[in-house]
């Protein structure tokens, strides 16, 4: 075991203990690093947001020469008016006035995402089952039973969970049986998501692991 003397490593170390002491209990060390890291990712995404976003895509705009080239970029006023007013959020007495840019921003982050699910979980879930996925699928001019099987089960988990949110019939006979079927794949489906969403923390636990023995300890090589 060779403990390294690079004080970087030595930093990310004690942080990534005081965070897994928290498997102990709640204790000082891990408030700390907890509002190290909130604070060290509050920063960083600040300083991302003005050289990507602010920059070229409002100050360079309005600068002179650009306004001059395409008179529309004064519209850009716009929308820094309204994110000046969102500041206000932050004095108790003129906070009321972040409504008004807040409701803007909410009202078109929801048209945007309501055009973005419809594009990806309706109408290319139809796409899908209508042109991508033959319940006769041929390989070479023969039929290939396991494709043809899988696709099969695609058609049905998608038409059996869109029949499982249909509420103008009521759920009885076929209807609720194809419902209920429609309830086993929507189960499947979050079950799958936890399921990655775990393998993805176990990934980020071994990461650090791996961090500690290797680069800490000097253990593993």
């Amino acid at each position: 075991m060779t403990i390294t003397n690079d004080p970087g490593i030595w930093v990310a170390a004690i942080l990534t203990l005081a965070i897994f002491s928290f498997l102990i209990k709640d204790n000082p060390l891990y408030k700390l690093a907890e509002h190290i890291f909130v604070g060290a990712s509050a920063g960083y995404y600040v300083v991302i947001t003005y050289h990507e976003v602010l920059v070229p895509k409002l100050v360079t705009p309005l600068s002179t020469g650009a306004v001059k080239d395409n008179p529309y970029n004064l519209l850009l006023i716009i929308p820094l008016i309204l994110g000046i007013i969102m500041l206000t959020k932050l004095s108790r007495k003129h906070s009321w006035m972040a409504r008004y840019p807040l409701s803007f921003t909410v009202g078109v982050g929801a048209g945007l995402g309501i055009t973005a699910v419809i594009k990806s979980d309706i109408i290319s879930q139809i796409y899908g089952i209508a042109f991508q996925k033959p319940l006769w699928f041929l390989v070479d001019g023969k039929f290939d039973f396991t494709i043809s099987f899988f696709n099969l089960i695609y058609v049905v988990s998608v038409l059996s969970s869109l029949l499982y949110f249909f509420f103008s019939a009521e759920h009885k006979g076929v209807i609720g049986k194809t419902a209920r079927l429609g309830i086993w794949f929507l189960m499947i489906s979050f079950g799958a998501s936890f399921g990655f969403t775990v393998m993805a923390r176990i990934s980020l636990l071994i990461a650090r692991v791996q961090f500690l023995l290797e680069k800490f300890l000097g253990i593993m090589s």
